[in-house]
């Protein structure tokens, strides 16, 4: 069973001690996004939004982000 009280003080702790944790809330964040398959480093990029991962997902191959 999950307790409550426990998750409401890590998160007290976590926006005392981490001062990007207001701000990091997935959509501000840059993403890695890369083939599923074994590429050896070929197809990785970085996005930013969450949006265009999303489109190009769509189209392609699947992705691991």
């Amino acid at each position: 069973m999950i307790d409550m009280v426990k998750i409401v003080r890590l998160h007290s702790k976590l926006e005392e001690r981490d001062a990007q944790y207001k701000s990091i809330d997935g959509s501000n964040n840059v993403w890695v996004v890369k083939p599923s398959y074994n590429a050896r480093g070929l197809g990785i990029y970085l996005a930013d939004k969450l949006d265009d991962i999303v489109q190009v997902g769509k189209k392609t191959q699947s992705r691991v982000v």
